[in-house]
């Protein structure tokens, strides 16, 4: 069976990994490679005035300052913390919770959409699931064993988890309430302890907490979020995908019944339960029904939070801000389905693993061809692009949507041949005396030209001719496409 285990996360893993090589991004994905290339102070002062905190931004800067900037090693970046995602799988959780746990969470962690898209997205998520589950584990080891290195582990992991993403904060902060609550109430003797965790953890975030709340105290006139959620609809994002629903109520059954059977157990008296899986640590009622609470205190609370701030002040939470915590639901999922004591648990286990496959299958397949095509129109439209500019050093218009793409989808060494002139509309750019006369240009705008603007060039002495690549001919509404952006390319002279 572990011989099985291993050969099917390697092939989750392989799933995964080849989607490295998808040579389009969408628009959050340009902000990142946009900040990386700042030094590292304007990087800082940049993120410092953003919705997330830097440390993603920095491990990514320093990957591609030792590996070159490439779609690949972008993609990669975040391919990283999901295979360290599934080494924690393939030990720890395979050790403490069963083998059947392992095959329903590495299962989890690679096929639900979400999974999918965060982990080779050039975003932090990927890193906030391995930070979130390193100290959701650290915990489970300092109920069991309570030593000083699984409180380092869980201070640094934490902290990490925090200054990668500000719900992750919240996630993780939720872990430290319920382990506080558990040593007032139930252990005194490892309070000292967990008060000086408290402490070290605030000291670590103390700095980075004063941006927070500037960032927080922002007008709303300026703030960019405009949605307002709802909380049941970030239920099913906790396994988003197909079927997310009957997952989430799979896992909200599951929850509950654990709950019930280690409320029923502590109860009658059990101290110890029956071996779990065959390591030689018996699991304690009391302890598991902590970490029970905890990891859906997390899930749970990280979307009240979310949802109850951005009702109470302004929008500040999307729905995918809930895969911060998902992690714990996943690990909840498995390891309950691995820990029930009636008979035909293990094919109830078997029987989800399957459910999650057969949903995963949609899941990968759809996000695959989606990207596929986006690709292949992408690489097109730049290819496009740099013919036009590429003739005598040609400057490239850009208009205030499509500037930072531009930027993103063109290689660092011919980036320097193009002259960003961003912040304009497109009517603006062509209208405003910024084509000079005997030079060629290269439009590129996020709508296309009307007719009357064509006719207007025309008077000025400035043909427009439109460029569209070769995938797009038989399409008369669309001119190109970069990235999450259909856009119109015009060749222009004067």
């Amino acid at each position: 069976m572990t011989i099985l285990l291993i050969i099917y996360t390697l092939a989750l893993a392989a799933l995964n990994g080849i989607r490295i090589f998808d040579s389009t991004y969408w628009y959050d994905e340009m902000f990142s490679i946009k900040l990386i290339r700042l030094p590292v102070p304007e990087l800082l002062a940049e993120t410092a005035a953003d919705v997330h905190p830097p440390l993603y931004y920095l491990i990514l800067k320093g990957i591609c300052h030792f590996a070159g900037e490439s779609g690949p090693v972008l993609h990669a970046a975040s391919l990283l913390p999901y295979l360290l995602v599934l080494v924690l799988a393939l030990t720890v959780i395979s050790k403490r919770f069963g083998r059947s746990a392992a095959f329903l969470f590495v299962t989890l962690a690679s096929l639900l959409a979400s999974s999918v898209k965060f982990n080779v997205e050039i975003r932090m998520y990927a890193w906030v699931v391995l930070f979130v589950l390193l100290s959701y584990l650290s915990l489970y080891a300092i109920l069991y064993k309570n030593r000083p290195i699984y409180y380092g582990i869980f201070i640094l992991s934490s902290l990490a988890a925090a200054y990668t993403h500000y719900y992750a904060l919240i996630a993780v902060a939720f872990l430290y309430f319920v382990l506080m609550l558990y040593a007032l109430i139930a252990r005194r003797e490892i309070l000292g302890r967990v008060v000086l965790t408290w402490i070290l953890t605030a000291a670590g975030y103390l700095r980075w907490l004063m941006v927070l709340l500037q960032t927080f105290g922002r007008t709303s006139e300026g703030w960019w979020m405009k949605w307002m959620p709802k909380y049941k609809d970030s239920l099913p994002a906790i396994f988003e995908g197909k079927h997310d629903w009957i997952l989430f109520y799979i896992f909200a059954a599951v929850l509950t019944v654990t709950v019930i059977c280690r409320i029923a157990e502590i109860a009658a008296g059990k101290k110890i339960l029956p071996e779990r899986s065959g390591d030689g640590t018996g699991a304690d009622p009391g302890k598991e029904l902590v970490f029970l609470l905890a990891g859906a205190a997390s899930v749970f609370g990280t979307i009240a939070v979310g949802v109850g701030v951005s009702h109470l002040f302004r929008p500040m939470y999307f729905d995918r801000y809930i895969y911060t915590a998902a992690v714990c639901a996943w690990l909840i999922l498995s390891a309950g389905l691995s820990g029930l004591r009636v008979r035909g648990a293990a094919l109830l286990a078997i029987a989800v693993t399957i459910f999650v496959c057969y949903c995963g299958y949609f899941n990968y397949t759809e996000i695959y061809r989606q990207d596929t095509k986006d690709a292949a129109w992408t690489e097109a439209s730049v290819q496009c692009i740099a013919d036009i500019s590429g003739r005598t050093d040609t400057p490239t218009l850009t208009d205030k949507d499509t500037d930072i793409r531009i930027l993103a989808f063109f290689p660092h060494d011919y980036r320097n041949k193009l002259e960003i002139r961003d912040g304009l509309d497109a009517g603006e750019l062509v209208g405003g005396g910024e084509i000079e006369k005997g030079k060629e240009y290269c439009l590129v705008a996020s709508r296309e030209l009307t007719a009357e603007e064509v006719q207007d060039l025309a008077k000025n002495g400035i043909t427009c001719t439109p460029v569209r690549p070769e995938l797009f001919k038989d399409d008369p509404d669309r001119g190109g496409f970069l990235g999450d952006l259909d856009v119109w390319i015009y060749d222009l002279n004067k």
